[in-house]
Protein backbone atom coordinates (compact mmCIF):
# COMPACT_ATOMS: atom_id res chain seq x y z
CA UNK A 1 0.00 0.00 0.00
CA UNK A 2 1.52 3.51 -1.07
CA UNK A 3 0.29 7.05 -0.70
CA UNK A 4 0.03 8.82 -4.14
CA UNK A 5 0.84 12.43 -4.32
CA UNK A 6 -3.04 13.33 -4.37
CA UNK A 7 -3.25 11.99 -1.03
CA UNK A 8 -5.24 8.82 -2.62
CA UNK A 9 -3.91 4.85 -1.39
CA UNK A 10 -2.63 2.71 -4.13
CA UNK A 11 -1.89 -1.21 -3.57
CA UNK A 12 0.75 -2.73 -5.23
CA UNK A 13 0.97 -6.45 -5.52
CA UNK A 14 3.96 -9.05 -6.13
CA UNK A 15 3.47 -9.96 -10.06
CA UNK A 16 5.09 -13.30 -9.34
CA UNK A 17 3.03 -14.23 -6.13
CA UNK A 18 -0.47 -13.26 -7.66
CA UNK A 19 0.27 -15.25 -10.42
CA UNK A 20 1.12 -18.76 -8.40
CA UNK A 21 -2.05 -18.20 -6.31
CA UNK A 22 -4.06 -17.49 -9.58
CA UNK A 23 -1.83 -20.59 -10.80
CA UNK A 24 -3.04 -22.74 -8.08
CA UNK A 25 -6.95 -21.77 -8.09
CA UNK A 26 -7.24 -22.62 -11.55
CA UNK A 27 -5.47 -26.20 -10.86
CA UNK A 28 -8.18 -26.21 -7.82
CA UNK A 29 -10.81 -25.39 -10.42
CA UNK A 30 -9.71 -28.08 -12.67
CA UNK A 31 -10.11 -30.43 -9.66
CA UNK A 32 -13.17 -29.08 -8.09
CA UNK A 33 -15.22 -29.30 -11.90
CA UNK A 34 -14.84 -33.28 -11.74
CA UNK A 35 -15.53 -33.90 -8.01
CA UNK A 36 -18.65 -31.95 -9.03
CA UNK A 37 -19.64 -34.18 -11.85
CA UNK A 38 -19.18 -37.28 -10.39
CA UNK A 39 -19.53 -37.23 -6.22
CA UNK A 40 -23.02 -35.19 -7.44
CA UNK A 41 -24.76 -38.48 -7.90
CA UNK A 42 -25.74 -39.78 -11.76
CA UNK A 43 -23.51 -37.78 -13.49
CA UNK A 44 -25.36 -35.64 -16.54
CA UNK A 45 -24.25 -34.68 -19.72
CA UNK A 46 -21.43 -32.10 -19.72
CA UNK A 47 -22.90 -29.05 -20.19
CA UNK A 48 -25.59 -29.38 -17.78
CA UNK A 49 -22.06 -29.15 -15.07
CA UNK A 50 -20.39 -26.81 -17.60
CA UNK A 51 -22.84 -24.19 -17.33
CA UNK A 52 -23.56 -24.13 -13.20
CA UNK A 53 -24.34 -20.18 -12.17
CA UNK A 54 -24.31 -19.29 -8.83
CA UNK A 55 -26.44 -15.89 -9.47
CA UNK A 56 -29.38 -14.73 -11.59
CA UNK A 57 -29.01 -13.71 -14.92
CA UNK A 58 -31.06 -11.63 -16.70
CA UNK A 59 -31.92 -14.86 -19.22
CA UNK A 60 -31.31 -17.85 -16.50
CA UNK A 61 -31.99 -18.50 -12.87
CA UNK A 62 -28.55 -19.77 -10.93
CA UNK A 63 -28.63 -23.52 -10.43
CA UNK A 64 -26.61 -24.12 -7.25
CA UNK A 65 -28.58 -23.91 -3.96
CA UNK A 66 -28.14 -24.79 -0.16
CA UNK A 67 -30.62 -26.43 1.13
CA UNK A 68 -30.72 -28.08 4.45
CA UNK A 69 -27.25 -27.40 5.31
CA UNK A 70 -25.74 -29.18 2.05
CA UNK A 71 -25.24 -27.93 -1.66
CA UNK A 72 -28.02 -28.83 -4.69
CA UNK A 73 -26.96 -28.14 -8.04
CA UNK A 74 -30.55 -27.99 -9.68
CA UNK A 75 -29.82 -28.64 -13.63
CA UNK A 76 -32.20 -28.89 -16.52
CA UNK A 77 -31.97 -32.09 -18.79
CA UNK A 78 -33.80 -31.27 -21.69
CA UNK A 79 -31.75 -31.61 -25.04
CA UNK A 80 -34.00 -29.98 -27.32
CA UNK A 81 -34.42 -26.81 -24.67
CA UNK A 82 -31.61 -24.95 -26.82
CA UNK A 83 -33.91 -25.58 -30.07
CA UNK A 84 -37.20 -24.28 -28.36
CA UNK A 85 -35.68 -21.33 -26.24
CA UNK A 86 -37.67 -22.48 -23.87
CA UNK A 87 -36.29 -22.57 -20.24
CA UNK A 88 -38.24 -25.48 -19.75
CA UNK A 89 -37.83 -29.41 -19.16
CA UNK A 90 -37.11 -31.65 -16.81
CA UNK A 91 -35.35 -30.71 -13.94
CA UNK A 92 -32.62 -32.75 -11.68
CA UNK A 93 -31.34 -31.81 -8.20
CA UNK A 94 -28.08 -33.17 -7.29
CA UNK A 95 -26.79 -32.94 -4.04
CA UNK A 96 -23.12 -32.42 -3.22
CA UNK A 97 -21.73 -34.56 -0.67
CA UNK A 98 -20.44 -32.48 2.78
CA UNK A 99 -17.03 -31.81 2.47
CA UNK A 100 -17.96 -31.12 -1.21
CA UNK A 101 -20.71 -28.58 -0.45
CA UNK A 102 -18.47 -26.82 2.23
CA UNK A 103 -15.71 -26.39 -0.56
CA UNK A 104 -18.03 -25.41 -3.08
CA UNK A 105 -19.19 -22.74 -0.66
CA UNK A 106 -15.92 -21.64 -0.27
CA UNK A 107 -15.41 -21.51 -3.40
CA UNK A 108 -18.21 -19.28 -4.65
CA UNK A 109 -18.16 -16.90 -1.54
CA UNK A 110 -14.30 -16.07 -1.12
CA UNK A 111 -12.05 -17.79 -3.88
CA UNK A 112 -13.92 -16.08 -6.79
CA UNK A 113 -14.19 -12.52 -5.17
CA UNK A 114 -10.86 -12.61 -4.01
CA UNK A 115 -9.69 -13.72 -7.76
CA UNK A 116 -11.40 -10.15 -9.29
CA UNK A 117 -10.06 -8.40 -6.41
CA UNK A 118 -6.26 -10.02 -7.24
CA UNK A 119 -7.22 -9.79 -11.21
CA UNK A 120 -8.06 -5.96 -10.70
CA UNK A 121 -5.51 -4.96 -8.15
CA UNK A 122 -2.54 -6.37 -10.18
CA UNK A 123 -3.71 -5.56 -13.37
CA UNK A 124 -4.11 -9.06 -14.79
CA UNK A 125 -6.26 -9.60 -17.46
CA UNK A 126 -9.30 -11.97 -15.63
CA UNK A 127 -12.91 -12.87 -17.03
CA UNK A 128 -15.00 -10.74 -18.66
CA UNK A 129 -17.62 -9.17 -15.77
CA UNK A 130 -20.11 -11.25 -18.40
CA UNK A 131 -18.94 -14.20 -17.34
CA UNK A 132 -19.65 -13.56 -13.45
CA UNK A 133 -22.30 -15.65 -12.72
CA UNK A 134 -20.84 -19.10 -13.97
CA UNK A 135 -18.47 -20.73 -11.62
CA UNK A 136 -16.28 -22.35 -14.16
CA UNK A 137 -15.46 -19.27 -15.61
CA UNK A 138 -11.32 -19.05 -17.09
CA UNK A 139 -10.15 -16.16 -18.89
CA UNK A 140 -8.42 -18.33 -21.37
CA UNK A 141 -11.94 -19.67 -23.37
CA UNK A 142 -15.09 -18.03 -21.39
CA UNK A 143 -16.13 -20.05 -19.42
Amino acid sequence: MTKAGDGSTRYTCRQGAVLEYLNWLKSFRTKMYPATHIWGGQPGRGPEIATLKHCNTKQLPKNIFVFDGQVVIITDRDKSKGLSGGTGGRKVARFLPERLSRMMVAYIAWLLPFEKVLHRLAGIRGPSDSLDPWIWKSAEKGI
